[in-house]
């Protein structure tokens, strides 16, 4: 299954942002901290973006859409 994001909802100090999202594959000793961490992101935007339900537990091989803001 593909997760789609149906509603963004921005507030003002968002609009004078960049926004930014790709797509990273899991990979061995992987973590959500090391993810957010490379790629300019938070833990809570990874788990919320992806609706991820444990956040200890990623599987190999699992794509995660990575948001990003750039101020």
């Amino acid at each position: 299954t593909i997760n789609v994001i149906d509603d963004v909802q921005t507030t003002g100090e968002r609009e004078e942002e960049d926004y930014s999202i790709l797509m990273y594959i899991v990979k061995p000793g992987d973590s959500l901290w090391k993810i957010a961490k490379k790629f300019g992101s938070t833990v809570e935007r990874i788990v919320m973006v992806n609706s991820v339900e444990d956040e200890n537990k990623l599987d190999v091989g699992q794509q995660l859409f990575i948001p990003r803001y750039h101020g």
